[in-house]
């Protein structure tokens, strides 16, 4: 049949079925045979669905769509008529729900799963469903991911990929976004004063750090004045009167998690060189203190590196072709960059500050120094002079012996 008369047949068909549906629902019928209208104006809206040149004209679909569905009620249960309806109208939700992604238009989608979902299984497998609901949570969380809504497209696939499954492993968590220690370092003094600023959401993981840092330390040194307290996701943590021999000992006893090796490093190089020197009546009091930081910036950028590596083989090793795939491969990519950068970040904004003392009983230090983690190995050294009291008292005897001297020598003279 030429083009023309296909059309003009069309035409003719579409005009006295339309006109048959009009009557029904003029007088109220709802019977097989307005049923079977609505079934053959289905078909002839499927026959228009295929252009000339192939593609799809989805228009016409989901005028075949709604046809049949008005349709389906209407018709003999069982009826070979049915029957084709039915296949219609998967077909057409299938074709419909495949635009719709094209789209981007998800409630479209939600739509038109839905209908196949009230589909006999006869017509619609229900694994295909499952298996396209898994697709369409993926595209959106893709799209999602993609507009930085990280915690919205987790929770969109939280219910066929577990919550944590795609975070870097608890050991390589970062637990502190800063640190800011302050040592006190005199000739018969080392203070610590530690502040560290938790990671949101994970304070309930540093408290249970802390507690056994708390433990160790008070088992090893009870007598050392110890402060541990964590508020507002701050820690707090203070070291008072612990000597050389009993800062070694809590070193040791110090758990091996990453987390503490910042404190752990300043507890092994926290001794202070002392030299008096004396000058006539003048004491010169010299302190050296040497320290090397970088070896704690070295293991959290190691941690950082790893991160940044599996972060960098679950984006390639990721299946582009399959969302869910793909949106798993982004989603592990993106958490392990993040603790990267964590990590990163702890080194470039922790620091230590050092006050050196050069009296028992100064309040104020003689000089302060501010160091980075990946500064490089600093020698800190102060110098003082100050008056000898023992020498001065020597001098001032010496002094009065000879004026007394001096006075008899005198008195016998007159």
């Amino acid at each position: 049949m030429q083009p023309e008369s296909r059309d003009r047949f069309y035409a003719q068909a579409l005009a006295v079925y339309a006109e048959g549906v009009a009557f029904a629902q003029r007088n109220g019928l709802l019977t097989p045979e307005v049923g079977s209208l609505h079934r053959s104006l289905a078909g002839l809206y499927r026959s228009r669905s295929v252009r000339a040149d192939g593609a799809l004209d989805m228009e016409y679909v989901a005028l075949m769509v709604e046809e049949a569905g008005l349709a389906l009620p209407l018709l003999p249960a069982d009826s070979p008529e049915q029957q084709e309806v039915l296949a219609w109208l998967a077909e057409g939700h299938w074709l419909l729900l495949q635009e719709a992604r094209t789209r981007r238009d998800w409630t479209a989608v939600q739509d038109h799963l839905s209908q196949l979902e009230a589909l006999p299984p006869t017509h619609v497998d229900p694994q295909r469903i499952e298996r396209e609901k898994r697709r369409v949570l993926a595209e959106q969380a893709l799209q999602l991911l993609a507009q930085g809504e990280m915690e919205s497209a987790r929770s969109l696939i939280q219910t066929f990929v577990p919550e944590d499954a795609l975070d870097p492993d608890p050991l390589n968590q970062a637990l502190f976004t800063t640190w800011q220690v302050t040592l006190s370092v005199g000739p018969d003094r080392v203070d610590m004063e530690a502040v560290g600023r938790v990671v949101k959401g994970r304070t309930a993981q540093a408290q249970a750090e802390v507690d056994l840092l708390a433990q160790a330390w008070q088992t090893t040194a009870p007598d050392v004045r110890l402060d541990f307290r964590l508020v507002d996701n701050t820690l707090l943590l203070s070291l008072r009167g612990a000597d050389l021999e009993t800062r070694l000992r809590l070193a040791q006893a110090t758990p091996g998690s990453i987390h503490w090796s910042l404190i752990r490093t300043l507890l092994l190089n926290s001794d202070a060189i002392s030299q008096t020197q004396s000058r006539l009546l003048w004491k010169q009091i010299i302190l050296q203190h040497q320290l090397d930081l970088r070896t704690v910036a070295d293991q959290w950028e190691a941690v950082a590196a790893s991160l940044a590596r599996t972060a960098a083989t679950a984006e390639a090793d990721a299946d582009a072709s399959d969302p869910e795939s793909a949106l798993q491969g982004q989603i592990a990519a993106f958490t392990h960059q993040q603790e990267a950068r964590r990590w990163r970040n702890l080194v470039q904004n922790s620091s230590v500050q050092v006050d050196m003392y050069t009296g028992a009983g100064d309040e104020t230090p003689a000089r302060t120094w501010i160091l980075h983690l990946t500064d490089p190995p600093q020698m800190l050294r102060v110098q003082r002079e100050v008056l000898a009291p023992e020498r001065l008292l020597i001098g001032l005897v010496l002094l009065l012996g000879a004026i007394f001297a001096l006075a008899g020598i005198l008195w016998l003279l007159l």
